[in-house]
């Protein structure tokens, strides 16, 4: 899982993997003072994952000594990114929600499937 995570303090975001997101939140918050705030989880893929991230906003990373942290600076493109994905899975959500809630009947996926050209 990829992991966005705010200082709120610093203004800096945090972007890493973990496969246990609980535990991982715990080790970094109790390295740090400030009040820390989890902003997203996402799956990792081939499209998408830690590295992808890093170069995509690597003009905003901050160096630690001679090398770069996992931490950025806040900007508007970060966040705009952040919660476009996260607007992204409310979306997600909502239409499978509203798929359970109104099953189509065999004869409207038919009529769907031959408009599509599949039926």
């Amino acid at each position: 899982m990829v992991y966005f995570i705010w200082d709120k303090k610093s203004k800096a975001v945090k972007i890493g993997t973990t496969g246990d997101m609980k535990s991982r939140m715990r080790v970094i918050q109790s390295g740090n003072p400030n009040k820390l705030v989890l902003l997203m989880v996402l799956k990792e893929d081939e499209t998408l994952n830690e590295a992808i991230l890093h170069d995509e906003f690597k003009e905003c990373r901050i160096k630690r000594g001679k090398n770069y942290s996992d931490w950025f600076h806040s900007n508007f493109g970060l966040f705009k990114f952040i919660y476009s994905l996260k607007a992204f899975q409310e979306c997600e959500k909502a239409h499978k929600l509203y798929c359970e809630q109104h099953p189509l009947a065999p004869d409207e996926i038919r009529k769907l499937q031959e408009m599509a050209g599949i039926g």
